[in-house]
């Protein structure tokens, strides 16, 4: 692709984040996303019927482990890693449910159509349809197993969180009359481990960037990250690239790639949330800089029981 082109296609792009943001902006939502997977994130890309997935970031590692499905024969068959935007969309939805409502069991809507609207996921079905992703998707996310490890060699400690996600799950949708009200709700009912670590730990962001960026995963990556060092970045912090690598796109075989993709997405976030302060043209580290966090984080949520 020749430079003008790139040129041609990056502004396309900032008037779609320009209008798409006005929209937004005229909603107003607040939102939360866990702790846990804004310093490690979930896979981009599917990365296949793998054992295992993960990704590091500095002391803190996290894995996740396919469910186990059988086909009609018995057989089991590994149900795959969640991976993309739908599985971020769920989980910032269930955390804002969560701390919004104090309540391990979360109430999807009346519809499978009202759910998706609620993610900012048009209703769309066939083979290809968005219907047929985000059930994938779930069954996916709430079929795996997630392991939090930290580990301080120095200080000679660490822990270690083995969770699901969520302990039940009932779906009374039928996928081929999305609109159709159900007589009972459908529900998700949060692990308590889970439940308590997103309650304890939210990290506060807009909804309104959320839907915006919704196109690409590692956007929504680095606006969730970004808003979240902001509050604590007092002086320019410096991280190396190969660093960022492990954390935000171990997905991509080399360093150079990684840089070229993240500062492109990083142009699109910047739009979006111009708090976020960072110097991405050192090629050694990524340096970020005092800014501000997009939501002021609450200085209490609620005391846990």
């Amino acid at each position: 692709m020749k430079e003008d082109e790139k040129k041609d296609l990056v502004k396309q792009y900032s008037r779609y984040i320009e209008n798409e943001l006005k929209q937004a902006q005229a909603e107003g939502e607040l939102g939360y996303i866990a702790r846990m997977l804004v310093k490690a994130t979930l896979p981009h890309k599917d990365p296949g019927l793998v054992d295992g997935w993960g990704r590091r970031n500095g002391n803190l590692s996290l894995a996740i482990q396919p469910g186990i499905e059988l086909d009609k024969n018995l057989v089991a068959h590994k149900v795959g890693i969640p991976f993309g935007v739908y599985p971020r969309l769920i989980i910032t939805w269930m955390t804002t449910e969560a701390v919004r409502t104090h309540n391990r069991t979360l109430i999807l809507g009346d519809s499978l159509s009202q759910f998706m609207h609620k993610l900012g996921i048009d209703v769309t079905g066939g083979a290809k349809g968005n219907i047929r992703r985000l059930k994938e998707q779930m069954k996916r996310l709430f079929a795996s197993r997630v392991t939090c490890t930290y580990e301080d060699k120095e200080a000679g400690h660490g822990g270690l969180l083995n969770i699901n996600l969520a302990d039940q799950t009932e779906y009374w949708w039928n996928p081929k009359t999305p609109n159709q009200i159900t007589m009972f709700n459908s529900s998700i009912e949060l692990n308590e481990k889970f439940y308590r670590e997103v309650i304890k730990y939210p990290v506060p962001i807009d909804i309104n960037k959320i839907k915006v960026l919704k196109r690409s995963p590692m956007e929504l990556d680095i606006y969730d990250w970004l808003t979240y060092r902001m509050k604590n970045v007092k002086e320019p912090t410096a991280i190396p690239w190969d660093v960022l690598q492990l954390q935000f796109g171990a997905d991509y075989s080399e360093l150079k790639f990684f840089k070229f993709k993240f500062r492109q997405h990083l142009h699109a976030v910047k739009l979006v949330y111009p708090g976020g302060n960072f110097d991405d043209k050192d090629d050694k580290d990524f340096i970020l800089l005092p800014g501000t966090p997009d939501i002021e984080p609450r200085k209490r949520i609620f005391m846990i029981r």
